[in-house]
């Protein structure tokens, strides 16, 4: 079996201009300028960070 090309990271290091750009393409949006590295760290249990070729593709807020 070939390793995933795809990184998970629990509580992982992004970018607000990366969650934003993920957030408006997955619900059709215009683009946003949310904190949400200030968001996630005071409110929130953790997150997951899914990344392939160091892009991030996925993200999970758990609250």
């Amino acid at each position: 079996m070939e390793p995933s090309p795809n990184l998970i990271e629990w509580r992982g290091a992004f970018t607000n201009d990366e969650v934003n750009a993920l957030h408006a393409e997955c619900f059709d949006h215009r683009l946003l300028d949310d904190d949400w590295w200030s968001q996630v760290n005071r409110f929130s249990l953790g997150w997951v960070c899914l990344r392939r070729g160091g892009v991030l593709i996925g993200f999970v807020n758990v609250a």
